[in-house]
């Protein structure tokens, strides 16, 4: 993985995933192109978060008060698994702007020890080995949200 394109708007998915980061993104596979990409005929793109009418003209769920039972479940799933939460992401793009969270996103994901391109999937960067500097806890997460 590089760190080309980790500063993109458009790869900023709606539930607040930086899809750069994400497994699929890198697959050789069928692979995915990011959330905001126009997909309209592939199945991996039916996302009910993706999809969300309730969301109006925004990209993503960051103006949104009132955080549906889809985007809760995702979170948790992501704080358990991978010591991530999009929802945390998504407060942060509502209180600082976009421009901010892309430029947190770019050390927030970029290894200490090889400057690689760390993957939201795994606890070890992809190219080195060095174990994921900023990974916490899921209790510390709940206490950050």
């Amino acid at each position: 993985m590089t760190n080309q394109s980790i500063h993109k708007t458009e790869l900023i998915a709606p539930c607040g995933m930086n899809c750069r980061v994400c497994l699929g993104f890198e697959r050789k596979k069928k692979p995915c192109f990011g959330c905001r990409a126009n997909q309209e005929l592939d199945s991996r793109y039916n996302c009910i978060i993706r999809n969300c009418q309730k969301r109006g003209n925004h990209d993503n769920c960051s103006e949104c008060e009132n955080r549906c039972a889809r985007l809760k479940r995702l979170d948790k799933r992501y704080r358990e698994k991978y010591g991530y939460s999009p929802i945390h992401s998504l407060d942060i793009i509502h209180a600082l702007g976009m421009e901010a969270f892309l430029k947190n996103q770019e050390i927030f994901w970029t290894c200490e020890s090889c400057q690689g391109l760390l993957c939201v999937h795994r606890w070890a960067c992809p190219e080195c080995g060095a174990p994921r500097p900023n990974v916490i806890s899921a209790q510390e997460l709940d206490d950050r949200i």
